[in-house]
């Protein structure tokens, strides 16, 4: 016991020194800040699966097709996944995500990115396979070819 009490009172010692305290509110914001994003994936864990759904929608992903391919996002699928945004800010943790906090930074792909920070977000993995496909001019573009491994 007495040995306890003499290393309680040398960290208090060393604490009061370096002017910590064990109650440091930068700690506890910290903390409370982690468990907002987390109560964030549990408290809309329905309203995050409908948006995953709904992108899958968009993006014809099914039992039978679990593929998407990047030459092949129009700019009519790319302006529905857009349309999602302000449900997206809501119900996810979106501060990290460049794309939709810096509207200054021109980004090639808008659309794109979102797809794949709401599938790293949902814990969805993924494959990436690029390749060079023909156009209907018969020209050579770049795609990149996605194959969801789980689908939720």
């Amino acid at each position: 016991m007495e040995n306890n009490n003499e290393q309680q009172v040398i960290l208090q010692e060393i604490l009061s020194e370096t002017n910590v305290s064990s109650n440091d509110s930068t700690i506890n914001k910290n903390t409370e800040k982690r468990k907002r994003v987390r109560n964030r994936a549990l408290k809309f864990k329905k309203e995050r699966q409908e948006i995953l759904e709904e992108l899958y929608n968009i993006l014809n992903i099914n039992d039978n097709n679990y593929l998407f391919y990047s030459h092949k996002l129009t700019e009519d699928i790319k302006n529905k996944i857009l349309a999602l945004e302000e449900n997206i800010k809501l119900y996810f943790n979106t501060s990290p995500w460049t794309v939709l906090q810096n509207n200054s930074l021109k980004i090639k792909n808008k659309a794109l990115s979102i797809i794949k920070h709401i599938l790293k977000d949902m814990n969805i993995e993924y494959v990436t396979n690029s390749y060079l496909v023909k156009d209907d001019n018969g020209n050579l573009i770049g795609t990149t070819e996605y194959k969801i491994i789980k689908i939720l």
